[in-house]
């Protein structure tokens, strides 16, 4: 119990702030809004954010602290009469209580050093705290969710920061670190899944004595990498590497639909471009779509959890399609000779989205696969897949 609240920060004799620089290029740096509340939430990429070391850096966190400390005394002022409203603010419509539990987190290059600021502040600022010592560490975790003893660590770097001492007292009691993890391994992107998270976070401790727990505090960062079209060292030749995708859907004398796609390796923001091809139809169609599945596999052996999920739906017909001018007026069979459909997809519309994975760590992969499915007025469902490769460009 102990060591849990020293990880969460409650009761402990200090507050652990930690601050992270801006870009090395002095740009502004991106943020990343995600879910922590549970797994399974994509990452959405929001502009603004810290920009790089300077003066401007400063001046944006001090008007930040400004604003969180005016809200602090303006909700403690009228914490009574916004009692009722603040509790009703995430109630779901039973009444409920609904934390959204979404954070902004500093996205990061591949390349790119991760550093910034350290914070300590006691509770009580009339009392010194004592330490062992005060350390950080970068830290790449492959998180199971269901399968916790399988989790690891990939990626470790510590810094220690400061020997054993004394903190406070007095009005300026608390003590800044500055700390930098240069040429960090980052070797992948971070991933929230259903079964597995991979994510990286820079972990301050505060040590204490013996039976003190120590002070822990992690505090999250995303990484994004850039991928190319093709692995090194294969032609970048369209026809050879990039192929169209041609499937059918067929039951013989019933049903025969013929699918192309004009590639099978799409960037995040890329159109999907396609025909749907109708050479023979004598069952009643009620309604076609075309779905993008996302499949996670995560464990190895027989301790392998595998959950797939539709993140694309497109409805492509609904209802028969028209008919030939040489079935008009005759019999019960409906033959479509050569009727077109087109389909478009844009994939920028879906945040949700992620590159393909492969053995990640031999922890966990992410396929994706394009499933054309057909239900007949008798709610009979045909469909046909095949697997793409979706990578990031940007």
């Amino acid at each position: 119990m102990d060591a849990a609240f020293g990880l969460l920060g409650l009761g402990a004799p200090c507050a652990i702030h930690f601050t992270f620089s801006g870009c090395e290029d002095g740009s502004v740096r991106e943020f990343v809004s995600v879910d922590k509340r549970r797994p399974g939430f994509g990452m959405s990429a929001i502009g603004g954010g810290v920009p790089g070391d300077g003066p401007q850096q400063q001046q944006q966190q001090q008007q930040q602290q400004q604003q969180q400390q005016q809200q602090q005394q303006q909700q403690q002022q009228h914490q009574q009469q916004q009692q009722v409203p603040q509790a009703k603010q995430n109630q779901d419509s039973n009444g409920h209580h609904r934390p959204t539990g979404k954070v902004l987190i500093p996205l990061f290059g591949q390349n790119e050093s991760v550093g910034g600021t350290v914070t300590i502040v006691p509770r009580e600022p009339k009392k010194s705290m004592q330490h062992l010592g005060i350390r950080a560490e970068f830290v790449g975790a492959i998180e199971m969710m269901y399968d916790p003893e399988n989790s690891v660590e990939f990626t470790s770097l510590v810094r220690e920061l400061d020997a054993p001492g004394t903190i406070g007292p007095g009005p300026a009691a608390g003590q800044t670190y500055q700390v930098s993890f240069a040429n960090v391994n980052k070797a992948y992107d971070t991933y929230l899944g259903i079964n597995v998270r991979l994510r990286y976070f820079v972990r301050i401790t505060v040590l204490r004595a013996q039976y003190a727990p120590n002070v822990v505090r992690e505090f999250d960062l995303a990484v994004r990498h850039r991928q190319m079209p093709l692995p090194k060292g294969i032609s970048s030749d369209e026809k050879d590497n990039n192929p169209p995708i041609r499937m059918e859907v067929g039951i013989e004398d019933a049903l025969h639909i013929e699918f192309e796609f004009q590639k099978s390796r799409y960037e995040l923001t890329d159109v999907v471009l396609g025909k749907i091809h109708f050479m023979l139809v004598r069952i009643k169609i009620k309604r076609m779509e075309v779905e993008i599945r996302k499949r996670e596999s995560a464990g190895s052996g027989n301790s392998v959890y595998n959950d797939t999920d539709t993140i694309v739906k497109f409805e492509v017909m609904d209802g028969m399609p028209l008919l030939d001018a040489s079935d008009v007026g005759g019999g019960s069979d409906r033959v479509l000779d050569g009727e077109v459909i087109p389909v478009r997809i844009f994939l920028g519309a879906y945040t949700n989205l992620t590159p393909s994975y492969r053995a990640i760590h031999n922890k966990f992969s992410v396929k994706y696969y394009l499933n054309l499915v057909i239900v007949d007025e008798e709610d009979r469902r045909y469909f046909k897949q095949t697997e793409i490769q979706l990578w990031r460009g940007q």
